[in-house]
């Protein structure tokens, strides 16, 4: 599948016009939607994810209808929702810089989506959960960091308490 989505990636280049490059795009994103990978596994489904979310960034790319563009971004940042979620699950953490190029992925596109579309009155609820994730994310990495600093300050406090003696 990994060949099949790169060989799509170039035909999509080479595509003769915008029109033919934006049906191809949603064509290959339907196909990756619809397909059941064998490998049931977190790792699959997050590419199986990851290609998705390609399909629509080069959507986006291309779309120039202002309510495409915005239905377009709020399924890209449910992709990228989902794909923080399945990564959390699958990811040991030595993977930390992988985790974070996806919340950085995340911030990015809600950042555009708020800057390209400011003239909305109400912000969608993808956007909000979209938001609300990255604060719960924050505050779990201000805990642990604060964990991480009261412990390290303790077992400071010990290593004198020993040395005294």
């Amino acid at each position: 599948m990994d060949l099949c989505h790169k060989s799509y990636k170039k035909v999509i280049q080479s595509a003769a016009s915008n029109t033919d490059r934006l049906k191809l795009c949603e064509w290959w994103r339907l196909f990756v939607e619809s397909t059941r990978l064998d490998d049931s596994s977190n790792e699959a489904l997050l590419c199986q994810i990851d290609w998705r979310s390609e399909c629509l960034q080069e959507r986006l790319k291309l779309t120039r209808c202002v309510n495409e563009r915005m239905r377009i971004s709020e399924l890209l940042i449910v992709s990228l929702i989902e794909a923080y979620e399945v990564a959390v699950q699958c990811m040991a953490t030595f993977s930390a810089v992988k985790l974070k190029q996806r919340i950085d992925g995340l911030c990015s596109m809600i950042s555009d989506y708020l800057r390209n579309f400011s003239e909305l009155d109400k912000v969608s609820l993808v956007i909000e959960e979209g938001i609300e994730l990255l604060r719960l994310i924050y505050n779990e990495a201000k805990d642990e960091f604060n964990t991480t600093i009261q412990n390290n300050s303790k077992n400071e406090d010990d290593g004198k308490n020993v040395s005294l003696f």
